[in-house]
């Protein structure tokens, strides 16, 4: 992206978000310098743009009591091994604190006609268990503690809302328990932590669906089947191999950390690698990636490129992150966390955004940032029209 021909609001956002990290080049801190001295405007707007305080004043307005505890914990959940990542998050979430600023400030020197006046919540830990003989349980209602037993296998709610699969008494599972079949699915608006009959751990995105045995026990490997995105922490057994099946691709793995996005309208399989080795098939091809690659499944390629973890991990950890993502990539992970349908009505122009915010965020606070650029949102309901 040239980001001398970014839109000058965003230009003017690029390089305060620059001077508050200390990344700004020579050049760019001297065209901060003449733009702060071309009127008393804008040396008021700089001055109102770093004041810490005066953001967080902003900020209020737009996620009342949650903005400072949404971004401590953000940075809490990163694990110690993925701190390196944390100044990107930080430098993107900047950006997107002061695009809410801006807005704001200019909002309340030139009412704009445009207004965003329904409020969308983000979406929550919710998912449906479906057991083998077709029994349906709402796990954003149930009550903690055991759900189900199947053979010998007990299913239960733990205490901080995972759901989590274990032997009902010391001895191994019974080889019954392997052809029992479960679904967990998520709604739009829904996601979900379980801990598989391995000891796997699974973070499942919105939209989304997996299906397990009850347990892996007397099978030559651990097979689930996927429908939308989900981050595994595979359980290590190097004699029963994990494996991971989407409409298009299957992923074979030991015990290692990987994010599969599946979802329809992506239009594509993406497999990103955080830790260990995995071995991805699609079709006829074959691929091994290593820890900070993808492969990428699409129209008969299997093609593997370096990842951006930070942004293929970032719904797992709590945020919403684009990298150079046109609008429409954007609205559709909007769709799927907010549980809102997407319409278009002309030609938009071709534009590229990168920044993030908080998952916890209220939705308007992401639309009011890009009606900065000449993208302009109705809300009817849970219908939001884009238009240009």
């Amino acid at each position: 992206m040239n980001l001398k021909k970014l839109e000058p609001s965003q230009r003017i956002i690029h390089l305060i978000s620059g001077y508050i990290s200390g990344s700004l080049s020579d050049d760019e801190s001297m065209e901060l310098k003449n733009w702060t001295n071309q009127s008393a405007a804008n040396t008021l707007l700089f001055e109102e743009l770093t004041n810490a305080d005066y953001r967080s004043e902003i900020l209020k307005k737009w996620m009342p009591e949650e903005t400072e505890e949404s971004l401590r914990s953000l940075k809490l959940r990163l694990p110690e091994k993925r701190k390196i990542w944390w100044p990107y998050a930080a430098a993107a979430t900047v950006a997107f604190l002061l695009g809410i600023t801006y807005y704001q400030v200019q909002v309340d020197k030139h009412p704009v006609q445009q207004k965003i006046v329904q409020e969308i919540r983000p979406g929550s830990d919710n998912a449906t268990l479906t057991l083998a003989g077709g029994e349906k349980i709402d796990l954003a209602s149930a009550a903690n503690g055991k759900l189900a037993q199947q053979s010998n296998v007990l299913i239960q709610k733990t205490a901080d809302g995972r759901l989590l699969y274990s032997n009902a008494d010391q001895a191994p599972s019974s080889a019954k328990a392997n052809s029992i079949y479960n679904t967990i699915s998520t709604p739009m608006g829904g996601q979900f932590q379980l801990q598989l009959p391995d000891g796997t751990k699974v973070w499942l995105n919105a939209a989304s669906s997996l299906k397990y045995p009850a347990s892996f026990s007397g099978l030559e490997d651990r097979p689930v089947e996927l429908s939308g995105e989900a981050y595994f922490e595979v359980a290590h057994d190097k004699t029963h191999p994990f494996i991971v099946k989407t409409t298009d691709q299957t992923i074979k793995v030991l015990g290692t950390h990987f994010n599969v996005n599946s979802y329809a309208d992506e239009h594509k399989t993406t497999t990103t690698l955080e830790q260990g080795k995995i071995q991805v098939s699609y079709g006829n091809k074959t691929k091994i990636i290593t820890p900070g690659e993808q492969a990428i499944a699409t129209h008969e390629e299997l093609l593997v490129d370096k990842a951006n973890l930070e942004t293929a991990l970032a719904w797992k950890n709590g945020e919403l992150l684009f990298n150079n993502a046109d609008i429409q990539t954007i609205m559709r992970q909007v769709s799927r966390w907010y549980n809102v349908t997407v319409k278009y009505e002309g030609v938009l122009p071709k534009r590229t955004f990168t920044g993030g915010m908080p998952r916890n965020a209220d939705l308007s606070a992401l639309l009011k940032v890009l009606a900065l650029n000449d993208i302009h949102f109705e809300v009817n309901g849970r219908v939001i029209t884009v238009k240009p």
